[in-house]
């Protein structure tokens, strides 16, 4: 991948993380932040994230995960997936309560923050910089992307969060 298209996806995924973050920060009251269950929370990161897995690897193990993964990797990853990512949300939805500040925007920080003990070790553990998909990029670029893009993931973690938490209280009062 040339360094433009990088540059070119880094500035998309800031844009679709601009789009979909700014309103829940402006939108998203502390209080109603701090009633998100973190049951709500725990099955909108495990579903968000083991679908996401199991699309992925669907489509990208050819061209991407076969070069550094097991063929076990396919089964095991979406499970994985949802067990890791609820306790992962549960623990950045705990932290983002006790902060000062708004814990909207310190929940969508977290999960860019996230992102990067995750690509690091995909850059010096796995080597994901040697396949060919990502041949001729740079750890710092790849990085800088992968901060913006979980937190586009992460707000879409919420917005199902916030929808799961209002079933809950739905349900708990009919």
């Amino acid at each position: 991948m040339d360094m433009l298209a990088q540059y070119y996806s880094t500035i998309v995924a800031m844009g679709l993380a601009l789009v979909l973050g700014a309103p829940l920060i402006l939108r998203v009251s502390p209080s109603s932040f701090q009633g998100i269950t973190f049951k709500a929370m725990g099955i909108s990161a495990g579903l968000f994230w083991g679908v996401l897995a199991s699309v992925m690897i669907f489509l990208f193990w050819q061209t991407y995960y076969s070069y550094f993964a097991p063929p076990w990797y396919r089964v095991v990853t979406p499970f994985g997936a949802v067990l890791f990512y609820a306790l992962v949300g549960m623990g950045m939805q705990w932290i983002a309560r006790r902060l000062p500040g708004n814990p909207v925007l310190i929940f969508l920080l977290l999960g860019g923050l996230e992102s990067l003990p995750e690509h690091a070790v995909g850059i010096y553990v796995f080597n994901i910089l040697s396949v060919p998909i990502l041949e001729g990029s740079r750890a710092h670029s790849i990085f800088l992307f992968a901060f913006f893009e979980y937190v586009l993931y992460w707000g879409a973690v919420l917005l199902i969060a916030l929808a799961i938490n209002k079933l809950i209280v739905q349900n708990k009062l009919a």
